[in-house]
């Protein structure tokens, strides 16, 4: 249902424009996972397993930590883990968000030092980014 609606906004001459297909595309995984976790992971999987369905180099780590977000919301940590880690990896982006998932994962193992770690590191890149903003719009 949700992918008729984002074809059918796609194909509107003016709202074509202003819409990022593939944000919708994650944007849209992440609201079926709420109601229907398994069927996004199967989904999910089913897109990592093709080649042919990841446009974008980092497309594969989105996926990727969409999952480890499920997992964490399923309670399966673990396997949480080894998704935002693999996304730390093959991401080319240093990314704060990510560095916060891993700690996530680390709080709700009530790993605090670990988590810690993960949130002061995602805290240096946010407030870096946020300076870097707040100068451009301010200069």
């Amino acid at each position: 249902m949700i992918y008729y609606l984002i074809l059918i906004l796609l194909s509107h001459p003016i709202l074509a424009d202003s819409i990022n297909p593939v944000q919708t595309v994650f944007d849209s995984l992440r609201m079926t996972a709420k109601s229907s976790p398994k069927k996004t992971i199967k989904e999910i999987r089913l897109k990592l397993t093709d080649p042919d369905l990841i446009q974008d180099p980092n497309e594969e780590s989105k996926y990727l930590n969409i999952l480890g977000e499920i997992y964490l919301e399923l309670g399966m940590p673990t396997l949480a883990l080894s998704n935002f880690i693999e996304v730390k990896q093959k991401s080319t982006m240093n990314n704060a968000w990510i560095l916060s998932n891993i700690g996530n994962v680390y709080f709700q193992q009530k790993n605090w030092i670990q988590a810690k770690k993960y949130y002061e590191e995602a805290l240096e890149i946010f407030q870096t980014n946020t300076k870097g903003i707040v100068e451009i719009e301010s200069g």
